[in-house]
């Protein structure tokens, strides 16, 4: 195997994959995606409905379809891509005793069953396991909240109680916890708008994405690789690299549709251990939103508001059991979904009956129970539906992944390099415990390329987080992190969880002068008793912005400028000792005719900026006199003299 087409070969085109390819892209490898399927994207589906006459779309997502709270490499890409996001709102309703309420019951408590699962699993020691079926005989308060946590658990993981392990969950559930979990964000383009910007990102740093390739043989040694398989059209294909990375997901692995020579068996085994869930989702779209028409909400006086808000709908005993909208989103969409065992028994009854509209006809019987409607008088409202069999999709083979009890140590373990030439990666061995997410997917991918980057080493996978706990929440989070390091001691650090943040220093090349700002720090004010810190214009990324439309708008609320050109300096972490904060530098040139304000702060904000117009003599001899104690200045101030001289020169 010389003369290697490739340097790597990413197996599988869907998030982890795209995410790996444009990582290794980016630091100058020659990469290629293999795709089994005609399309980008793996468990990222989404189909678009226009109605008649209608200008815009609306999105259909028969895979993926939410953000879970704020993951910061989904959000990066959400923010690099400039795309629309909507946050889901809106009321709860539960179809009680063959009623419409808006009392959901023992729904409400299972947020603090699986915080109170978890509380007590950390009193255990360190191996204590078991299904979680079996912890609810032993704690669970009663039998209502055992059957609502039953279905949050089976429904939410495509899992079985049976099955799925406490030590799991509770991983599962701190993850959650640490990036405001319960927190839930639809793309308002469609979800596919994310693989479709990572494969434009990886064709411009050269990359390839091959589709129709569905790989069946996977054959290495040390430093070589040979994929090989047949196309749709009966056409053999072959490619080589030193290294592989396989994304494909663990129900394909699980059912080694791909051989290997030789086996990773080591991988494959922890494969094994792991389970792959079964979902049925189907989304149906109407004429209108009939459950908030004024005709439903005057048949329902006491939930008129829940149903003119209407987000998720639970019927407990039916199938499918759990609905939603896309709230607020005013959107003619309701989404029927079953998980776990339920999913099965359903999946083989439509199976059974043979009849293309099996699901759907299950679907509106459930939904007309809810709403005291026919099927007809449903089917009459009903404009399309929409299904996906990834059960027996041979490229998915189930819906994302879950941790059996006595397997929580799977996933770390499928991570680990194979002879520094085989990776793994999937949402399926993700190390923190998001299993079963696109932003697990995603960060898996990221690791992966990043053990290829440092040569494949399995130390790369060997510093591990294994807990966290959210100590503090308020303007800033500060969470404990538990971390076990390579020689296998453990220690614990505080983190002050921050995010993106950008600075700017603008300056008039023509007066040779920059603007500052002065306002009250409190830590300074603390340790020193100064009541004033000078400093360059900073501010927090917002949702939705990049770092350029953040810095624009910092510097029109702080200095009261427009800025147009923008010199970027770098990214850095202002202090990575205790914070996550990495803040972006930028130089921008201004006129005199663009200060069109005051500045000195948004409303509201109470930040009252003193803004400060400094000649750049006078900054350049703080600098030489060591008088700048503000980081982000110093760096700025020393930028503009390394890049711009001559504005320094005296004339």
């Amino acid at each position: 195997m010389s003369g290697f087409g490739y340097d790597v070969l990413v197996i599988g085109a869907g998030a982890a994959g795209l995410a790996a390819a444009c990582a290794l892209a980016r630091a100058g490898k020659r990469v290629a995606v293999i795709e089994a399927r005609d399309r980008i994207g793996g468990r990222i589906l989404t189909e678009r409905f226009t109605a008649p006459g209608a200008e815009n779309t609306i999105p259909i997502e028969l895979g993926a379809e939410f953000i879970h709270g704020m993951p910061e490499v989904t959000w990066d890409l959400v923010r690099r891509a400039k795309l629309g996001t909507s946050e889901l709102a809106g009321a709860a309703l539960m179809v009680r005793g063959g009623q419409l309420t808006a009392d959901i019951g023992a729904q409400d408590s299972v947020g603090d069953m699986l915080e109170q699962m978890a509380a007590w699993l950390e009193k255990q020691p360190p191996e204590c396991d078991m299904s979680f079926a079996e912890y609810l005989t032993r704690h669970a308060p009663n039998a209502a909240n055992a059957t609502a946590a039953t279905n949050y658990v089976e429904g939410f993981n495509a899992a079985d109680q049976q099955r799925i392990g406490v030590a799991g969950l509770a991983k599962q559930q701190r993850a959650e916890d640490a990036i405001q979990g319960d927190r839930i964000f639809r793309l308002t383009r469609g979800y596919d708008a994310i693989p479709r910007f990572l494969a434009d990102e990886l064709v411009r740093d050269g990359g390839v994405v091959l589709l129709d390739k569905p790989v069946r043989r996977i054959v290495w040694a040390r430093g070589a690789v040979r994929v090989a398989g047949v196309d749709s059209a009966g056409n053999a294909f072959e490619y080589t690299a030193s290294q592989a990375i396989v994304t494909v997901p663990l129900g394909v692995l699980r059912a080694e549709s791909i051989e290997f020579a030789p086996r990773p068996e080591a991988v494959l085994q922890e494969a094994q251990r792991l389970a792959m869930g079964c979902a049925v989702r189907v989304v149906l779209v109407f004429s209108s939103r009939f459950w908030r028409d004024a005709a439903r909400r005057a048949q329902h006086p006491d939930i008129e508001d829940q149903l003119k808000q209407l987000g998720f709908l639970f019927m407990p005993g039916d199938t499918p059991a759990t609905w939603w909208t896309p709230h607020p989103d005013p959107l003619p969409v309701l989404t029927a979904w079953a998980g776990g065992p339920k999913a099965g028994t359903w999946q083989r009854a439509i199976a059974a009956s043979l009849s293309p509209d099996a699901a759907l006809q299950a679907c509106l019987e459930t939904l007309g129970r809810a709403f005291d409607m026919t099927s007809a008088e449903l089917e009459h409202l009903l404009v399309a539906w929409y299904a996906h069999d990834w059960l027996h999709d041979d490229y998915a083979r189930g819906a994302y992944s879950y941790v059996p009890a006595g397997a929580v140590g799977a996933p770390e373990r499928m991570a680990v390099p194979v002879d520094g030439t085989l990776f793994f990666a999937g949402e399926h061995t993700d190390l923190e415990g998001h299993w079963g997410t696109v932003h697990a997917a995603l960060g898996s991918g990221v690791r992966a390329a990043e053990a290829v980057r440092l040569g494949g080493g399995e130390r790369s996978v060997t510093i591990e987080i294994i807990d966290r706990k959210t100590l503090y929440s308020g303007y800033l989070t500060v969470e404990s992190v538990k971390v076990r390091l390579p020689d296998g001691a453990v220690i614990v650090r505080e983190v002050e969880s921050h995010g993106e943040a950008v600075t700017v220093l603008p300056y008039d090349p023509g007066r040779r002068c920059a603007l500052t700002a002065s306002l009250f720090r409190a830590p300074v004010f603390a340790v020193s008793g100064r009541e004033t810190l000078e400093e360059p214009c900073a501010g927090m990324i917002d949702e939705g912005e990049d770092a350029a439309t953040a810095v624009r708008r910092e510097a029109q609320e702080e200095l009261g400028v427009v800025l147009s050109e923008l010199e970027f300096i770098g990214r850095v972490y202002s202090t990575p000792g205790v914070s996550t904060e990495r803040v972006s530098l930028y130089l921008a040139p201004y006129s005199l005719a663009e200060r069109t304000g005051a500045g000195g702060g948004a409303p509201g904000e109470e930040e009252n900026i003193t803004v400060n117009e400094r000649s750049l003599a006078s900054l350049s001899a703080d600098l030489d006199a060591a008088r700048i104690d503000n980081s982000l200045l110093l760096h700025l101030v020393m930028a503009l003299r390394l890049r711009h001289p001559e504005l320094f020169k005296i004339a």
